[in-house]
Formats: C-alpha cells, sequence, structure tokens
C-alpha cells in the first residue's frame, strides 16, 4: 500500500487487464518478442558495462592521474536502476508474463535435452 489506501501496482482489475492484454499465446509473436527484448536487453546492458569500463578507466589503468572525482564516479553504478526502470515501464512484467524462470538446476537438467 501506498499510504492513500491503493495497491502501488494496482487492483486486481488491473492485473486482469494487464495479463490479458500483454500475454502472448501466439508461438510466432512470442519468439519475435523474445528475439526483440534479448536485443533491447544486450543493447542496454553491453552499453552499460562500456559505459562503467570508460568511467572507471582513470582508476583502473597505471599512469593516469586520478581526481577525486574520478574516486567518485568510478563507485557509480550507472546499470543500478535499470531493472526497476524496466519493472516501472512494464517491460519487466510483461517478461515475467510471457517467459518462465528457472533455476540454474532446473537450466541443467533441461539442457541435457
Amino acid at each position: 500500500m501506498d499510504g492513500t489506501g491503493t495497491d502501488i501496482d494496482g487492483t486486481n482489475d488491473d492485473f486482469y487487464r494487464f495479463c490479458t492484454e500483454f500475454f502472448i499465446g501466439n508461438e510466432k509473436e512470442l519468439l519475435e518478442t523474445f528475439n526483440s527484448v534479448q536485443n533491447h536487453l544486450e543493447n542496454i546492458f553491453g552499453r552499460l558495462d562500456r559505459m562503467t569500463l570508460d568511467l572507471r578507466r582513470p582508476v583502473h589503468i597505471d599512469g593516469i592521474k586520478v581526481t577525486q572525482v574520478d574516486e567518485l564516479i568510478s563507485g557509480w553504478d550507472p546499470s543500478a536502476n535499470v531493472i526497476n526502470d524496466l519493472f516501472s515501464n512494464k517491460v519487466g512484467f510483461i517478461v515475467a508474463l510471457n517467459f518462465p524462470y528457472y533455476t540454474l538446476e532446473e537450466k541443467e537438467k533441461l539442457g541435457e535435452n
């Protein structure tokens, strides 16, 4: 609850509407969505990794004078809120609704086949 008596994520009716609107029952569309999400996440996290490496370069490479700002920036994680943001804009919920979560043990067992 958010203090106003309403659930931050919405009502049961909101949940029902979301599920019926965003559930992908068509196998072709599900594969297209999977590929799209995969491409977007590779772009997002790949660029964030590159940014993080570039921002930390002064403190990781010998011969570069390190400033106080370099020290502070090197401790910052530009990817820290990405997952929360993806759930805020509902992309995370769409992925959770349509693609099952497997533990590592389940993946190893399923991977045998």
